[in-house]
């Protein structure tokens, strides 16, 4: 994992498309409370990877987090015509966060199996950029209903989100102070 552990001690910060917005609890306040450390949720409702690139490379500069996860789902957002574009766009988020020491976690929005090309796509990904991984975080809530409101994850989706996210990043708290854990 590149940068582990990470430089500074700073908090742990989301970026993501909508579905990291979840009506409810969502998933991101849910493994806030589980893992006992705040995470600066940035996701926006309107934006996609390609239109957040600047924006975070600026915020992640500025705010020196230990942790950043990127949440985005290719496939949802219109506006980024092509997977080679989506990975760009990822590449750079990841280098700017890697850059200023923080380490990187890669959440796949996916409902599809595990031997899909997305999946395939998102695992390369991680193991090129030494980033942690998750796939398929959709995946247990997929088909279900039970599960939706109004497009998005409701609690009880969530909750199912955060149970297959929150084993890689509990690992990862290092305490939410300023301070540099490693002395160049």
């Amino acid at each position: 994992i590149t940068n582990y552990p990470p430089k500074h001690a700073g908090p742990m910060v989301l970026f993501g498309d909508r579905f990291s917005t979840s009506s409810g609890l969502g998933f991101v306040s849910i493994l806030e409370k589980r893992l006992t450390m705040p995470i600066l949720n940035q996701s926006s409702v309107t934006s996609t990877a390609h239109e957040q690139v600047k924006i975070v490379s600026e915020f992640i500069t500025r705010l020196k987090p230990s942790v950043v996860i990127f949440c985005y789902d290719e496939a949802a957002n219109n506006a980024v015509p092509d997977s080679a574009l989506y990975l760009s766009d990822l590449r750079t988020m990841i280098g700017a966060a890697q850059k200023e020491g923080a380490i990187t976690v890669i959440l796949g929005e996916s409902r599809e199996p595990d031997d899909s090309e997305y999946v395939s796509m998102i695992k390369h990904l991680g193991r090129e950029t030494r980033s942690l991984t998750v796939t398929n975080i959709l995946s247990t809530i997929a088909d279900d209903p039970r599960y939706w409101e109004d497009g998005l994850p409701n609690n009880e989706g969530s909750l199912r989100i955060a149970d297959l996210v929150a084993p890689t990043l509990e690992g990862l708290t290092f305490g939410n102070t300023q301070e540099p854990l490693n002395t160049p």
